[in-house]
């Protein structure tokens, strides 16, 4: 092997061909040294993209540092798969590709949502090295090249600002037990009796701390993997007893200055920090609307962490990226008033809401891109607080969503959950440790791989499965099969009954906050969403799918159902044909171990949850035409069906609880999800669909 500019990212892309081969004859060209440019002397690919090329002894591969990894990691996917290695130019379809992580520094410098196990347990976690360089190592495999770190207010943990000397934190600490309980707006998380219960769980100076994420971040760099930190405002916490009067009042000006000289620190003590994200919202006025409170919170972002930029680059960086959040803000007021901070300037939308397996085109940000400026970019926020639990493997449904992204407005994304924290696994009842996006694995090699080359073939995913499992080729096919089946129900069902946001519904626990009393505030329990639900949610906007009350009332006026749209039935029919498939395929498969059995025990969960969501849509279908007296329908119907959906639960139930743990989850404020625990709810369910129904029967 010759090597012409050598680097980190190249030495990476070997190591993983090791893994599965004995490393084939190659020539490496580096272009971004000066020795593979001269040495190379043809066209060059675009940024991140290779070129494989047959040569007279093995072959040989051109790009800059990050293209020849990812070429040198399709070869190893190649020679996994048993297939010969693919050559041709490729260039990456999405140029930032990153993962959406809520990093939980500390208790006292918490993220959005700390209040679950995920959150807890990852505090000490986060401070190690090994930590991380598992997470890179698996996000560069995946072709991830940017990790998002959100936190409400991360300067006390990560750096000394100048003139706040006393706000930055010695150690880390955390609560004996998990962090109590915030509200959905991320505010009251820091209390007296947190403040006075908290223990150290490493001990470790600032100047130590800023070491160590300087250490994380070059060795994300050598991994071809950038960092960027995003906030949400007015939160000040970590700042308490300072001394210094900081406080969450836009209206104070210490509370400014501090913000604007912690940005310029944090940019200052960073050289590889890649960049800064901001939300005008929260804690701020962004639920009035008023446009001149808007104003007023665009114009505060605008005097501290767009000063902040300005200070630290005051002529300026193309390479450094601001991104503003839409969220509760004015989009045209953002963009005229960070048109000149001299960095690249870029806008995000929640692309799919809380909801990405929902349908593959969503339509809630088609006017937003449509809109734009001539040369103002979107960064897609891609949530995923659907499954947490769940492996999952569509690579169709993947696919499809990929090719409706906005390419022409977009620079990329950060994908991944508000309501669950990114860290060693905690959920399944396996003893193994490891990271959660490791359990996890398949579903970010789909993502990742897919949105750097939408068109790769299926093999390149079944050589990545076949090495993920160490399974023999006959069995990863299967599984690979399977995944496409069931990675299609959780989507279907979304269409089909939608709720935007994570507090209003977690998908695979088919429950959310008793929030009716007061938006999130009001219960004190998990609400499981049973009939009343199902006949009076909608369908998720811009889809293909009618809701029950739609459908019904079609049905009532006789009238056909208007083209290219689907009834709750057709939508339970297509959810149980994909639930048949999936298992039909597992039926085929020979005893498993490990984590192909794992893996297959995932796509037979969501198989089960498919037939429970496709009875309780029949059933609320049958019942709204029983309450509004439809010719033909049929209360005795209704009732089996409620019954039948009753089981499918206790099944699913008895699957998920054998194999992962009771969770409390951060979105539905830290409260524990249970799933034996709703079967009592399944059956009451049951109960009052038969009560409701009997006295519709005749006689």
């Amino acid at each position: 092997m010759k090597i012409y500019g050598d680097a980190p990212q190249i030495q990476f892309g070997i190591s993983q061909i090791r893994q599965v081969s004995e490393i084939p004859e190659l020539t490496i060209y580096n272009l971004d040294s000066k020795e593979g440019r001269e040495q190379w002397k043809k066209d060059a690919p675009e940024k991140q993209g290779y070129v494989i090329e047959k040569a007279d002894s093995g072959y040989q591969i051109a790009g800059d540092a990050n293209g020849c990894m990812y070429a040198l990691l399709d070869i190893s996917d190649s020679l996994s798969a048993g297939k010969s290695i693919r050559t041709g130019t490729v260039n990456p379809a999405v140029l930032n590709r990153g993962i959406k992580m809520n990093i939980p520094l500390d208790a006292r410098t918490p993220s959005y949502a700390d209040d679950s196990e995920s959150g807890w347990l990852t505090i000490p976690e986060v401070w190690e090295e090994e930590f991380w360089k598992e997470t890179l190592d698996t996000l560069a495999r995946n072709k991830y090249n940017l990790v998002s770190l959100w936190s409400l207010n991360p300067f006390p943990s990560m750096v000394r600002t100048p003139g706040f000397e006393r706000v930055a934190l010695e150690d880390v600490k955390r609560t004996p037990g998990m962090v109590e309980r915030t509200s959905l707006l991320g505010f009251g998380g820091i209390t007296k009796r947190l403040r006075e219960n908290l223990v150290t769980v490493k001990k470790i100076s600032v100047d130590e701390k800023i070491e160590f994420w300087k250490r994380v971040m070059q060795y994300g760099a050598d991994r071809g993997i950038r960092f960027i930190i995003v906030t949400w405002n007015i939160f000040v916490y970590g700042t308490e007893g300072s001394g210094y009067g900081i406080t969450d009042k836009a209206d104070n000006p210490v509370t400014k200055e501090y913000f604007r000289r912690s940005v310029e620190a944090l940019i200052k003590t960073y050289p590889l920090l890649a960049g800064i994200g901001v939300t005008a919202g929260e804690r701020m006025s962004g639920f009035r609307d008023s446009s001149e409170d808007l104003h007023k919170d665009i114009q505060w972002i605008a005097e501290t962490y767009g000063a902040g930029v300005k200070d630290a680059f005051p002529e300026g960086k193309d390479d450094f990226l601001f991104i503003h959040r839409q969220h509760l803000s004015d989009t045209r007021e953002i963009i005229r008033t960070f048109s000149d901070l001299g960095v690249e300037f870029a806008m995000s939308f929640k692309h799919s809401k809380a909801h990405m397996y929902s349908s593959p085109d969503p339509a809630f940000g088609k006017e937003f891109y449509r809109t734009l400026p001539e040369g103002v970019k979107t960064f897609l926020t891609i949530r995923n607080d659907d499954m947490y639990m769940h492996r999952w493997g569509g690579i169709e449904f993947a696919r499809k969503y990929i090719s409706h992204l906005p390419f022409d407005k977009m620079l990329g994304f950060m994908m991944g959950p508000d309501g669950f924290t990114l860290g060693y696994d905690n959920l399944q009842r396996s003893n193994r440790r490891r990271l959660s996006i490791q359990r996890r694995e398949y579903a970010y090699a789909i993502w990742g791989r897919l949105a750097y080359q939408p068109d790769l073939p299926e093999d390149a995913l079944l050589g990545c499965l076949k090495a993920l499992l160490k399974a023999d080729g006959e069995t990863a096919q299967i599984l690979l099969c399977a995944g496409n089946a069931s990675g299609w129900i959780v989507p279907f069902m979304n269409m089909a009954h939608w709720h935007d946001y994570d507090f209003h519904n977690y998908t695979e626990g088919n429950c959310s906050l008793d929030w009716k009393d007061c938006i999130g505030f009001g219960g004190k329990r998990l609400m499981f969403h049973g009939i009343h639900d199902y006949v009076l949610t909608p369908a998720q906007p811009g889809s293909e799918c009618l809701s029950v009350q739609e459908a019904a009332k079609l049905d009532r006026k006789n009238e056909p159902v208007p083209q290219g749209k689907i009834t709750p039935v057709e939508s339970a029919r297509r959810i149980e044909e994909k639930c048949g498939e999936t298992f039909a395929l597992l039926e085929k498969l020979p005893e498993l171990t490990g984590e192909a059995l794992e893996l297959a025990d995932d796509f037979r969960g969501m198989a089960l949850l498919g037939m429970f969501f496709a009875k309780e849509l029949r059933c609320a279908m049958e019942v709204q035409r029983v309450l509004w007296e439809i010719p033909g329908a049929d209360p005795v119907k209704a009732i089996h069906l409620s019954e039948e959906a009753c089981g499918c639960w206790k099944t699913y139930a008895d699957h998920i609880s054998a194999r992962y743990y009771p969770h409390h989850l951060a979105r539905l404020e830290g409260r524990l999800f249970d799933c034996q625990a709703m079967c009592a709810e399944a059956e009451e369910d049951a109960r009052t669909v038969r009560y409701i129904m009997e006295r519709y029967m005749p006689g």
